[in-house]
């Protein structure tokens, strides 16, 4: 089953997604709905970089 964006409701695909860390997501995030990385950008109003991403998912 597919997933979309809560914002922009786009599908989004399985090599496009992200995984920031919990407290990022407290605040700027939708719970358990999921976020395309271009809406999560916005809603954090800066640019994304290495060490706000779960490590599992920088390799």
């Amino acid at each position: 089953m597919p997933n979309f964006c809560f914002d922009c409701e786009k599908k989004i695909r399985p090599v496009k997604y992200f995984m920031v860390h919990d407290q990022i997501w407290e605040n700027y995030g939708v719970g358990k709905d999921h976020l395309s990385v271009d809406c999560f950008k916005k809603r954090l109003g800066c640019k994304l970089i290495g060490s706000d991403l779960n490590k599992m998912l920088r390799q």
